[in-house]
């Protein structure tokens, strides 16, 4: 492992642990976890907000969520809705099993100094030093990974292969 990916993972863990309190909750709801029949539906919604389940903020970008069905294809959303605060959409459950619905991103966060002001930058690490930003003087990093997930059922539940969304 290369030192810019030890330095990364470890500014990842920082800001997990020292950030969390600050930052806005992304959360995602069901209108039910558990259901059954061969045409069962279930109403998400998803928000970035103050307070979990409270949407006061912002809505969850529609294009951010992914949908696993229980073979591991991938589904859409139906009727999808983003409002001022949230986003609302519906999915339909047409295999028996468990669906995971997940919102997950992960980029740099940079602040450094040019002359009195201090510049904000965001991005990937091959933006990062494309852009020449590592070489800024005072240069502080931080590397940011934020994965929210929820997930329903149809009938009897199936097991889940663990999600994982490393620092690009």
């Amino acid at each position: 492992m290369t030192l810019a990916k030890r330095l990364l993972i470890a500014a990842a863990a920082v800001t997990l642990m020292a950030g969390a309190a600050h930052a806005h909750r992304a959360w995602i709801l069901p209108s039910a976890t558990v259901v059954s029949g061969d045409t069962a539906w279930v109403t998400l919604d998803g928000a970035i907000s103050n307070n979990l389940f409270f949407p006061d903020h912002r809505p969850m970008q529609i294009d951010a969520i992914s949908i696993t069905a229980p073979d591991g294809a991938s589904v859409k959303p139906a009727n999808a809705t983003v409002g001022q605060y949230r986003t609302t959409f519906d999915l339909e459950l047409k295999q028996k099993g468990t669906y995971r619905i997940a919102q997950a991103n992960s980029g740099l966060n940079a602040s450094y100094k040019e002359g009195a002001e201090t510049k904000r930058w965001r991005g990937t690490m091959q933006e990062y030093v494309a852009q020449g930003i590592d070489k800024k003087p005072g240069v502080e990093l931080t590397a940011t990974s934020r994965r929210v997930e929820t997930f329903v059922t149809n009938g009897a539940p199936t097991p889940l292969k663990p999600a994982f969304d490393p620092v690009a």
